[in-house]
């Protein structure tokens, strides 16, 4: 993934930075002393120096889209993390090494967002990429130099913003788009019949036997 985002950056930066390969080169290697000893033309390096979880993108909860068949598929959130580059340049004239950057700088000035021309084809599916200048709660380290054991140079520190997909689509069971069910008539019981029905009752009064009616 990391070296698809390398990709991405060096086809922006060539792309609106006007870097042409016959003349610039773009490196991603730790501009150390032996990185400085192997210039040889007008090189942009490009290094990433931190990797960090972005919590101000933190987001819960599920995605959903429709695959091939149209069938419904879930995932979790993507979590967003910032890649730190510290891009310096490197060339025998100090004048030229201040070309490039201001050259970097304007391309970073202008775009907020990497432009989805210079996204590699297996990145397509993201969102965006975000592109800002390091502020100076995010910059790097005054001991950067001196922990790459290299030599103090001027330079462009940037941070790329993206989603990771660490999470599978899972597919969801069919949706539901037709209910049926049976109806059937429910049998009329009976009536019941009392087999005292149609006698009368009787009983004594003062030694007369009296009848009352049917029941």
């Amino acid at each position: 993934m990391i070296e698809q985002v390398d990709s991405a950056l060096e086809s922006f930066l060539r792309r609106e930075a006007a870097l042409p390969a016959h003349e610039v080169e773009v490196s991603f290697d730790p501009p150390d002393k032996t990185f400085a000893s192997s210039v040889n033309r007008p090189t942009l390096n490009a290094f990433l120096w931190d990797i960090r979880r972005n919590g101000a993108y933190t987001s819960t909860g599920l995605v959903e889209r429709r695959d091939g068949d149209g069938r419904l598929e879930r995932r979790g959130s993507a979590p967003y993390v910032d890649l730190r580059y510290f891009i310096s340049a490197w060339a025998s004239d100090r004048r030229d090494e201040h070309r490039l950057l201001g050259q970097v700088l304007q391309c970073l000035l202008v775009h907020s967002v990497m432009p989805s021309e210079d996204m590699p084809p297996t990145m397509s599916d993201l969102a965006s990429i975000g592109l800002r200048l390091a502020t100076r709660d995010t910059r790097k380290p005054d001991s950067f130099w001196g922990a790459i054991d290299g030599k103090l140079k001027t330079g462009i520190e940037v941070e790329l913003t993206l989603p990771v997909d660490v999470f599978a689509w899972i597919a969801t069971a069919p949706e539901v788009t037709e209910i049926t069910g049976n109806v059937s008539r429910r049998p009329v019981p009976e009536p019941e019949t009392d087999p005292r029905a149609g006698q009368v009752t009787r009983r004594r009064n003062s030694g007369s036997v009296v009848a009352e009616g049917r029941r």
